[in-house]
């Protein structure tokens, strides 16, 4: 039956053969749970066979995109929960992610590679998060419901956005999905999900080593001008490196996220099997995100490097500083060999791109003002920008209405108004200030990945002042993973003082 309907060219089709796919997972799962193991693999055999029809339907009709999505999604969603290693997949997602990016999607394999190996992994992850299971349930608190809050207004607005009309409501759904859902999803998962101890080193091991494959690949196309899939540079632009992603400010900022995780491992005692891979990740993408030619990020990570010397109390600040102090002195000494660059000229004192960023802020203020609570709606901004004839003063039109926003937190109060922004913000600002005093009171389990999570969120954060991330995927997404990993830590802290407390 559940052949018949996916194959079904309907949208009821697709929509029963979706809600026969997440029965199906909690009834296969709920049983996994109570069969004993001597039954354990009769139950995998027989949901084996009841999954061989959709594949031979795949192997032989190549099928239509949305019936192949759904039958391959199935396939992987039994036989992954079956295997009940929720945080290697994990960890295998986090390294395999930021190769298939947006960029991908031109590409016909790549298009399959995002779809099969990006955008379904995260629907695993909310089941798994949603089913219940043996052992102690972690509590959830106020601050979780933001999340999950904040998803759904950015989802009801899609109903007043006039972006959502004029694209269509299902790709408006596929993007809020990509930008913002496997986020959310990723939070959940992190801090509630079904593993613990394991999820940390597992998932610090796999973006690590993600940040090395990304940082290689940027040196390798600063030598060659080579990119995976085949990324085109603007014509008459300096060359910036994209690596996978799609744009050089989200390569900087991913960069600036694996130093930061990085370093934190480097400088709070991070697990001994963590510091030589930390070391090589360091090597390559600190001049990866130099290479990007991106402000916005380079200073995001200098600060964010900045300040975790600044407050690590040992004799490694020293030396780390030490290496700040030399790096610095030989900026210094070199300035005038660095300024007559074609680089410096034509990046670092390029004013006119800078002109019309701060012309469109003042216009996003002025748009927050009309409508301050709920803002006009999730991905209208260049559709309310462009059609509200605001005035550009002494600057060209074009300055504005050419150019989208530059500025993550001001696009969110156009679109989400002071809302939307309260309900992102909130969950981020409580759960990085409670971690970070667990680090302090060293009441959390793995101090340095607290820090590296911080470190992450306080890079996205920073780059996203200069940088509109309503366009990307991954870099939000590991925003949003931070976080979560950071409320695990604070559960998982609570947890252990519990069970070492005196009955």
């Amino acid at each position: 039956a559940a052949v018949a309907v996916l194959v079904a060219d309907t949208a009821a089709g697709a929509i029963a053969a979706i809600a026969i796919a997440v029965a199906g997972f909690a009834t296969a799962s709920l049983i996994s749970s109570v069969a004993s193991l001597r039954w354990q693999p009769v139950l995998q055999v027989a949901l084996a066979l009841i999954l061989t029809p959709a594949v031979v339907h795949v192997a032989v009709h190549g099928g239509r995109e949305r019936t192949t999505l759904l039958e391959l999604a199935a396939l992987s969603l039994t036989v992954t929960v079956q295997a009940r290693r929720p945080a290697l997949v994990f960890a295998g997602w986090v390294l395999v992610a930021p190769l298939f990016q947006l960029a991908a999607r031109a590409n016909p394999i790549g298009y399959w590679a995002n779809t099969a190996l990006y955008l379904a992994p995260p629907i695993l992850f909310a089941l798994w998060t949603v089913t219940p299971r043996r052992g102690r349930q972690r509590a959830a608190r106020l601050v979780d419901v933001f999340p999950l809050a904040y998803l759904l207004l950015a989802l009801g607005s899609l109903m007043f956005s006039k972006w959502a009309v004029q694209t269509g409501y299902k790709p408006a759904v596929d993007q809020l999905y990509q930008y913002t859902g496997i986020g959310v999803i990723g939070y959940y998962f992190c801090a509630f999900g079904p593993v613990r101890a394991r999820l940390p080193r597992y998932f610090a091991s796999a973006f690590v080593v993600s940040g090395f494959i990304i940082g290689s690949l940027a040196v390798i196309e600063f030598l060659t001008h080579w990119t995976l899939w085949g990324n085109e540079q603007p014509a008459g632009q300096e060359f910036r490196a994209v690596a996978t992603l799609s744009g050089s400010g989200v390569l900087g900022a991913f960069l600036g996220a694996a130093i930061a995780l990085a370093t934190a491992i480097l400088l709070w005692d991070g697990p001994r099997s963590l510091r030589l891979p930390s070391i090589a990740t360091l090597a390559v993408t600190v001049p990866g995100i130099f290479f990007t030619l991106t402000r916005g990020p380079i200073l995001a990570a200098l600060i964010v490097v900045a300040a975790m010397i600044a407050v690590r109390r040992s004799g490694v600040r020293w030396i780390w500083a030490g290496v700040a102090i030399l790096t610095a002195v030989a900026i210094v000494m070199s300035w005038g060999a660095i300024s007559s660059t074609s680089v410096y000229k034509n990046r670092v004192t390029q004013r006119s791109n800078v002109e019309g960023r701060l012309l469109i802020d003042s216009w996003s203020i002025k748009l927050f003002e009309r409508r301050p609570i709920t803002g006009y709606g999730y991905g209208s901004f260049d559709a309310v920008k462009n059609a509200a004839q605001l005035s550009p003063g002494n600057l060209p039109l074009a300055s504005g209405i050419d150019y989208t926003s530059h500025n993550t937190f001001l696009t969110i109060l156009v679109e989400l108004g002071a809302l939307g922004l309260l309900l992102l913000a909130f969950p981020w600002l409580k759960v990085t200030y409670e971690a970070l005093r667990g680090v302090m009171s060293r009441s959390v389990p793995d101090p340095w990945l607290v820090v590296g999570c911080a470190g992450m969120v306080g890079t996205y954060v920073l780059t996203g002042l200069s940088t509109d991330m309503r366009f990307f995927s991954i870099v939000p997404a590991l925003a949003w993973i931070a976080v979560g990993m950071m409320r695990g830590q604070l559960l998982l802290g609570s947890e252990r003082r519990e069970e070492a407390a005196p009955r």
